[in-house]
């Protein structure tokens, strides 16, 4: 394994600053590969291989800002028919406890792709906090507690029986993150899981790079985007985060962060991908940057538990 220290030396305030709560500025089988997919001698690209079936999962800080009124958990005004979805659409499917009143919420959820007649989603917003694993054992996806609750605990609260049948069954690549880490001259990331049969999941690091086409800010080795900020739902525990003026102008502007970041108010949330050690996790922070460097797989680290925002994704029938 490699040394992860002069990584960190350099970034770990930030990252701290950046991930932790409350920290910062107040049928048919259809086989998609990871890098193309092939039906009838058709190639497409993709970044995710997803066996298209009705099988059950396998193992294979700051402002507290609030979700404004204009995209209400309660009235989604900007929502399309999931028939008619294309990518950058919203959609409604599912209700989860969102607004804190002990009542479920229509989760919405961003297109991210499209395939034949499935469509890929994102959550829109974080929707609870959880730790990666539940245990002081450092796992991979496959093995995580995550995995398990997003197939079982979440999938069964959130959709009724009709829903669950246009959820797709997903066989997900689970590569490690050497490509992270060798843009910024760096070592490491080469842990890499089992692939798994997923119906929900978390995005990886290649899909990141593929669906929201983050720069490279090299100081902190960090992918950043505006449209990574992500508001974590007042049920969900977390609180929301902005980067200030100040903060901004001192720490991150000379170093090509986007400006578009400035302000706007979100919370961590986790990747699939390991980071550079396989105790490691890739995360994406409050300020849209992404890392690969922090949130210990196993939950227990020097008695403390580390929790991440959870966005649940998602390949669904139209």
């Amino acid at each position: 394994m490699c040394s992860r220290g002069s990584i960190k030396t350099v970034a770990g305030l930030f990252l701290l600053m950046s991930l932790l709560p409350g920290c910062g500025n107040n049928s048919n089988n259809i086989s998609i590969s990871s890098n193309a997919v092939s039906i009838n001698n058709a190639s497409i690209e993709s970044n995710i291989e997803a066996s298209i079936s009705d099988n059950e999962v396998t193992d294979e800080a700051g402002d507290n800002t609030a979700i404004s009124d204009s995209s209400s958990l309660n009235a989604v005004s900007d929502a399309v028919d999931i028939k008619n979805a294309k990518p950058g659409d919203i959609i409604v499917l599912g209700e989860y406890e969102q607004d804190g009143d002990q009542g479920k919420d229509p989760i919405e959820w961003i297109v991210l792709d499209e395939y034949e007649d499935t469509i890929l989603v994102l959550s829109r917003y974080i929707i609870e906090k959880k730790a990666f694993n539940d245990t002081d054992t450092a796992v991979y996806w496959s093995q995580s507690t995550l995995r398990t609750w997003l197939n079982e605990d979440f999938i069964n609260e959130a959709f009724s029986d009709s829903e669950k049948e246009l959820i797709v069954t997903s066989t997900l690549n689970n590569p490690g993150s050497s490509q992270y880490f060798a843009e910024f001259g760096k070592s490491g990331g080469t842990a890499t899981g089992n692939n798994t049969a997923d119906r929900v999941f978390l995005l990886s690091f290649d899909d990141v790079l593929k669906y929201y086409d983050p720069v490279k800010v090299e100081k902190y080795y960090v992918y950043a985007s505006p449209e990574l900020i992500c508001q974590a739902t007042p049920a969900s525990g977390i609180e929301n985060v902005s980067m200030d003026e100040l903060e901004y102008r001192m720490f991150y502007e000379e170093e090509g962060w986007p400006e578009e970041c400035l302000n706007e108010s979100g919370a961590g949330w986790f990747l699939r991908s390991h980071g550079i050690n396989g105790d490691d996790v890739m995360s994406v922070g409050y300020d849209g940057g992404v890392r690969g460097y922090y949130f210990q797989i196993g939950a227990d680290f020097e008695n403390v538990t580390f929790e991440g925002g959870v966005r649940p994704a998602m390949w669904i029938y139209k």
